[in-house]
């Protein structure tokens, strides 16, 4: 019995993940797009917005992978999210698309919430 629900709980985690990733991956790479001369490398966002190297790296390896859920990993946390965000804005991202990602990123925060609790 146990087993039964941990397997349902599997899925269900997987399904989730399954609209909530890509929706965070699309939510990025607009914004991105809305960025002057938009970045294409990390390296055009350590320049453009001021950010450390490792947080540039994992926000162009989510916005522009092929394999949404094998980036999943590469999510930042709260505080790098709002990092990038609030330099995006400073940059000249538009106002829709950073609201996007801040929804889509919420989204992802309760996915996580919901399934692993405090783990």
């Amino acid at each position: 019995m146990i087993r039964a629900v941990k397997q349902r709980g599997v899925k269900t985690l997987e399904a989730d993940a399954g609209r909530v990733v890509p929706e965070l991956q699309r939510a990025l790479e607009h914004v991105l797009m809305t960025l002057p001369g938009p970045p294409t490398r990390p390296r055009d966002l350590v320049n453009g917005l001021g950010i450390h190297h490792s947080l540039a790296w994992k926000i162009t390896r989510i916005a522009s992978g092929a394999d949404p859920m094998g980036n999943a990993q590469f999510i930042p946390g709260r505080a790098g999210m709002d990092l990038f965000l609030d330099a995006a804005v400073k940059a000249g991202a538009r106002g829709k698309s950073v609201e996007a990602v801040r929804e889509a990123f919420a989204r992802f925060r309760a996915l996580i919430d919901s399934h692993a609790g405090d783990r």
